[in-house]
């Protein structure tokens, strides 16, 4: 991924996004207002590849490619893997070389499953002409043309810091002490490692608070069994930290009396199952990245690629921590 190193606000019918030069030393120290296109010349085809939509998160990016895609005219063909495990990249790799690049699309979103792997399919969609963006999960970007998303390093940071200030107040642990779960998601995709990263590296010189780190598939039924192992391995924790299917899996838990009553959790990415969670009362916090906003920035920079606009190499949400007293 390119390193931050300059960024701009500008506004998407109100909500506030950050553009984001790469570490190319000419462009480093220009910021750049994102400007999208109004409506496309034509009608262009982009084909979008996704992860998996059994996690939620994942219709609200798809909402956002329709949006989109109807306010711009253009089409949008959505195609999803089975999950993030090697059958699934597999899929991806598959989609991408036999409805994307074989379809002839115009443009390509890709969700990537994994950083790295995918550079056959997309080395041939760049040999046949077509621009490849990459949506929400991280990819290398010397094999894609721009990248919508948002650095999932601040998403953890937010998630580190809200622990860290909870702890401090006395809201978690106890005489000073906190051992935390977190449950940053599948270990091979990009934006959970950047994501870990942010939460451990916040976390780093704080003393008293303990983290016991795992990592798993987002399924909740998944998840809940990662959670209970965990507490039999690891022994008793004070508060859980991590994905949505996490949250929602620790949530139950702890209504079944699995965990104990009151134990704060914290999902550090919004779906639309924890959003409920959190309206009732269920959750101490809720992280969000925009999915629907970086779906629909995807979708602007595959016209702005296919009509030769000016196109800044990441554009992004600002991503923020959303608890009860906001």
């Amino acid at each position: 991924m390119p390193a931050v190193k300059a960024e701009a606000r500008l506004e998407l019918d109100g909500l506030r996004v950050q553009t984001f030069q790469s570490d190319n030393p000419e462009q480093a120290e220009r910021t750049v207002r994102f400007e999208g296109p109004e409506a496309a010349s034509k009608p262009w085809r982009i084909c979008a590849v996704l992860p998996n939509v059994s996690d939620s998160y994942w219709d609200w990016v798809v909402d956002g490619l329709r949006q989109e895609a109807a306010a711009l005219g253009v089409r949008v063909a959505v195609f999803e893997a089975s999950g993030y495990d090697a059958s699934g990249l597999e899929q991806q790799r598959r989609l991408l070389m036999s409805r994307c690049v074989g379809g002839k699309y115009d443009a390509i979103l890709i969700a990537a499953i994994e950083d790295g792997g995918l550079n056959e399919p997309l080395a041939a969609a760049r040999t046949a002409g077509i621009p490849v963006i990459d949506l929400i999960n991280g990819y290398d970007d010397t094999k894609v043309s721009a990248h919508a998303m948002v650095d999932f390093w601040h998403l953890g940071s937010l998630a580190a810091k809200m622990t860290r200030d909870m702890a401090a107040k006395g809201a978690v642990g106890a005489k000073g002490k906190a051992r935390v779960l977190w449950v940053p998601g599948p270990e091979m995709a990009n934006w959970v490692q950047c994501g870990h990263k942010g939460f451990t590296e916040t976390l780093a010189d704080v003393p008293g608070i303990e983290v016991i780190s795992l990592y798993g598939p987002p399924f909740e039924r998944v998840q809940a069994q990662l959670i209970r192992d965990a507490w039999d391995k690891h022994g008793p924790f004070d508060m859980v930290v991590g994905t949505a299917p996490t949250a929602a899996a620790a949530v139950s838990l702890r209504a079944s009396g699995m965990l104990p009553h009151g134990m704060p959790v914290l999902s550090y990415y919004a779906t639309p199952t924890v959003m409920d969670l959190f309206a009732r009362g269920k959750l101490m916090a809720v992280g969000t990245d925009e999915p629907v906003v970086q779906a629909r920035i995807g979708v602007s920079l595959a016209v702005m690629l296919l009509e030769g606009m000016p196109v800044p190499r990441v554009v992004g949400p600002i991503p923020r921590m959303v608890h009860h007293s906001d």
